[in-house]
């Protein structure tokens, strides 16, 4: 899909990339907006576990890049399998995020441990994403 702007075509890729850079400017100038004004309320809690502030750095540039290849992947996934393809990818990442979130941080912090209502949620995910490779491979068959 391209986008056209005064009569010139822009690819998904220049179009995602330039949304994005504009994303970071905002949510950047905002983070450090507030940063300022909060510092000691970061500051502390960071000398009271013991870290460093460039060991804090690094976890910030490490998830930044995680974040670019994230993205990215996304978008390569999108023009590459489809837009449906890569919804049913999204789904099965929340039922993995639900299913890790029990044994990773329940004991944390309550309200990622395993409800019946996130139950329910999961099977219902589960549920279309399995009639979705059904349908999808009874279409290939015909």
């Amino acid at each position: 899909v391209l986008i056209s702007v005064r009569g010139f075509r822009i690819p998904a890729y220049l179009n995602s990339s330039l949304q994005g850079l504009t994303g970071c400017t905002i949510v950047g100038t905002w983070q450090l907006t507030f940063t300022a004004s909060h510092w000691q309320r970061i500051a502390g809690p960071v000398e009271e576990a013991g870290s460093s502030w460039p060991f804090c750095i690094s976890l910030l540039a490490a998830l930044a890049l995680s974040n670019f290849v994230h993205a990215g992947s996304f978008f390569h996934l999108l023009m590459k399998v489809g837009v449906v393809s890569t919804g049913v990818a999204k789904a099965l990442q929340g039922v993995l995020v639900f299913v890790l979130s029990h044994p990773l941080y329940c004991k944390q912090d309550e309200s990622q441990c395993f409800s019946p209502v996130k139950g329910v949620s999961l099977l219902i995910v589960i549920s279309g994403v399995l009639a979705y490779i059904s349908a999808t491979s009874q279409r290939e068959r015909a």
